[in-house]
């Protein structure tokens, strides 16, 4: 493949620019009061209310307001060694290990102890985590001393509400601790860090399930997708390891140890809490997208808020720093099966864009009943939307997934409407259907709730039970709602990105209609009718998770992304290779007298639709000095220099000059190029 410039621009700052997918983009907060002790924990509860800071005494942990960061609680925990927050539908909740012989679970709105668990068998209690329910915790021991062979490390998977201990994890060996505890998202699994290596266990029966080999590790934990799980400790590597089979996936060198790793709860990115410092890295590139500076001292506690938007560490002795991210803006789109975003204008059918499959259009039955708007529907009148036909890849896909999400953007045109009002159906009549968003309950007023129907194999065939949201999360303004279910049976329903409830819908959807078609705003049978505006609705094959949530609602239900522009501040020459025939490239800053390039041997490339194809060894070069960039870099001491490109192969060295200001191969100002010499 020859070698593509797409874009190439030198571009003078007068501030650090990162091109990245996530970098921190205002002036961080800080919080320093507490004990004078180091930081030692910290925790973001998962609903994003509170943050909890454990000190080095070993017995402080302080909860803060995470709006303010005012201390509105602290709570004294002897001899504590980690802390995490409970995943849900009490948000309140934090468990504490124990290096005696204590587990315990506190409700921080209380400050009472709601579960205490004694463990004298096994009594240094060294890591703690909840599992995704809520329902199990699990707590890594260290048994016996280091004076005999008979000290080990091992786990105990405990009932949080009884204190009922439901299974015995014993594999860890070598004298050591187990360091770290991570669920698999969908419960069914979990691992455990110790020095000897990784053991990964079945969350249900808690059976050993295979072992990895990887030793001296302190951290290890599944990204939100589960399909990956990010390991790191004492060696001077990190690892990627495929989440199902466990092959390495890339190995990232580190020049200092890690003592804790925390996923972004999109996935985007991890960050990792170095010896003194602390990294984030871009899991698409794995490539550093934020570091801090340094510590003068060895430093723990790493916490992301919910939603991604911050990451909270300590930076100097009891002072913890909240730095600040930009939110992704784009809408999830892996697992998306159909999606409808109200963008047609006109007309009588509603388009799937998801660009998954066989198109799932649906077709308004009484055009009039209707009124578009930009980007939305409003339904006036009882109509029925609906496919022609049955909705078979949804059917099929959520089957075999055993998980699904569906998400609608509407405003309700009143609190009165019930049955339940139809938002979105799959289904074939009243009491026949796979799954029904819709609001209100027949004869239940006033309707001012969400309720979700999900058939299964151990409900009925339109079912129920359902899952509803509390009074008064419904009104006529405009909402996110969204239902999700995972394989594991977990559904959960969501309200503007808050999680109104949780519960159990056991079985499978193997008893689900082939034949049943997709609806909006009705019934099949047209005597379930809703009235409202649709701004999007969304049906996904898997379970979105609470992070990826938060991010469809921080990108709107708008899909059509902003314009965006590049940087043009402090630009001195830019080249973007649109002229498609000739010798020259252009300059098209627009900055001073335009730095023009020529082609030495138009035969050596090729022009496409903005791109230059380097077909051959050739140069490209201007006739004469680059005094404008010279001047103004000369002025400034900073200088950036962006190109995109596609290298012909991964052999070029020298390096091989893609960018150069130069008078020789020895004399220069600056270059970006490919390789190294001889390497």
């Amino acid at each position: 493949m020859p070698t593509q410039i797409r874009k190439i621009g030198i571009i003078l700052l007068v501030f650090a620019f990162m091109c990245s997918a996530l970098v921190a983009f205002s002036p961080p907060q800080v919080f320093s009061q507490g004990t004078g002790d180091y930081i030692e924990a910290v925790g973001w509860s998962k609903d994003g209310s509170w943050i909890a800071v454990g000190y080095a005494d070993y017995k402080t942990i302080e909860i803060l307001d995470a709006a303010n960061l005012q201390v509105m609680r602290i709570l004294q925990a002897r001899n504590y060694r980690d802390i995490e927050w409970s995943p849900g539908p009490n948000f309140n909740l934090l468990a504490v290990a124990s290096h005696t012989d204590e587990l315990q679970v506190f409700d921080v709105s209380t400050g009472e102890v709601v579960t205490h668990i004694v463990d004298q068998h096994d009594p240094s209690t060294t890591a703690v985590s909840w599992s995704p329910d809520g329902t199990q915790l699990a707590a890594g021991h260290h048994v016996g001393t280091l004076m005999f062979e008979a000290a080990r490390g091992i786990t105990k998977i405990w009932d949080p509400a009884t204190g009922q201990l439901l299974h015995t994890l014993d594999e860890h060996r070598h004298l050591y601790a187990v360091d770290a505890v991570s669920w698999h998202p969908d419960g069914e699994r979990l691992l455990t860090v110790g020095i000897d290596g990784i053991h990964i266990w079945d969350g249900t029966t808690g059976s050993h399930m295979t072992f990895l080999d990887i030793p001296k590790m302190r951290d290890a934990k599944w990204n939100p997708q589960g399909d990956q799980v990010f390991v790191a400790g004492v060696e001077l590597e990190m690892h990627v390891l495929d989440g199902v089979t466990y092959q390495p996936i890339t190995t990232i060198e580190m020049l200092e140890t890690v003592n804790q790793v925390e996923w972004r709860p999109d996935g985007q990115q991890i960050a990792i809490h170095a010896y003194n410092r602390v990294y984030t890295l871009n899991t698409q590139t794995w490539t550093v997208s934020f570091s801090s500076d340094r510590f003068n001292h060895p430093a723990h506690g790493l916490a992301w808020s919910p939603d991604g938007t911050q990451l909270a560490f300590e930076i100097a002795v009891g002072t913890l720093n909240i730095e600040n991210f930009e939110p992704p803006n784009d809408r999830i789109t892996d697992g998306l099966l159909a999606l409808y975003t109200f963008e047609e204008g006109s007309g009588s059918t509603v388009t799937d864009v998801s660009g998954v499959g066989t198109p799932l259009d649906l077709t308004i039955s009484d055009p009039g009943a209707v009124s578009w708007g930009a980007d939305t529907l409003t339904v006036n009148d009882p109509t029925l939307i609906a496919s022609p036909g049955a909705a078979t890849k949804i059917i099929s896909a959520v089957q075999a997934s055993n998980a699904i999400t569906i998400e609608a953007w509407v405003a309700s045109a009143s609190l009165t409407q019930d049955g339940p009002a139809r938002i979105v159906t799959l289904s074939q009549d009243t009491y026949h259907s796979d799954f029904t968003l819709g609001q209100g309950r027949e004869y239940t007023q006033p309707a001012n709730f969400f309720i979700s129907r999900l058939r299964t194999t151990t409900t009925s065939l339109f079912g129920e039970p359902a899952v509803m949201s509390y009074p008064g999360t419904l009104t006529t303004e405009l909402s996110q709602v969204v239902y999700t279910r995972d394989a594991g049976g977990t559904a959960r329903l969501y309200v503007n990105g808050v999680e109104r409830l949780t519960d159990l819908v056991d079985g499978d959807f193997s008893n689900w209609g082939p034949g049943y078609r997709l609806a909006l705003a009705n019934e099949l049978t047209e005597n379930r009718a809703w009235l409202g505006e649709y701004y999007l609705v969304a049906v996904y094959e898997r379970a979105l998770s609470p992070a990826e949530i938060q991010q469809n609602l921080a990108a709107g239900p708008s899909v059509t992304p902003p314009p965006t522009e590049r940087v043009s501040a402090d630009l001195q020459v830019l080249y973007t290779f649109e002229e498609g025939s000739g010798a020259t490239v252009s300059d098209v800053s627009g900055v001073g007298t335009p730095l023009d390039l020529t082609i030495a041997d138009v035969g050596d490339v090729s022009w496409g639709t903005g791109v230059l194809s380097v077909t051959a060894p050739t140069i490209i070069s201007s006739s004469g000095p680059a005094t404008k960039v010279i001047s103004a870099c000369q002025a400034s001491h900073e200088i950036t220099v962006e190109a995109w490109v596609r290298p012909a192969n991964r052999v070029q060295d020298g390096p091989a000059r893609i960018v150069t200001l130069s008078q020789d191969g020895s004399n220069r100002n600056v270059t970006l190029g490919q390789g190294a010499y001889q390497a």
